[in-house]
């Protein structure tokens, strides 16, 4: 997915939990955030930084990735997750292999 910030950063997301901010031009990663399930899917809302994504246990995160809070080191990434996973419920009754947002 590509960030509205003239699509100078892509977003990824990768099967080793990770989502991850690349810096197009630099070629470097610029935010990691670690999350406890693969990442299968995953799409950027076109009117803000949040970032949904999908995952093989039937559930729907959202991640702020305006927050960066890399520099703390009790929980790297808990500030960023926007939806508090053990109040996930399953939103598919198998894995989810698509996502994206409406305009």
């Amino acid at each position: 997915a590509w960030m509205n910030n003239n699509n100078k950063c892509a977003v990824t997301g990768s099967w080793d939990h990770s989502i991850k901010v690349w810096d197009i031009e630099s070629q470097d990663c610029v935010l990691s955030l670690n999350g406890s399930k693969v990442v299968s899917c995953l799409d950027l809302a076109a009117s803000s930084e949040v970032v949904a994504t999908g995952h093989p246990d039937c559930t729907i995160r959202l991640w702020d990735i305006r927050v960066n809070t890399n520099n703390d080191t009790t929980d790297k990434n808990k500030a960023s997750l926007i939806t508090d996973s053990s109040s996930l419920r399953p939103s598919h009754k198998a894995f989810i292999s698509g996502i994206q947002w409406s305009p």
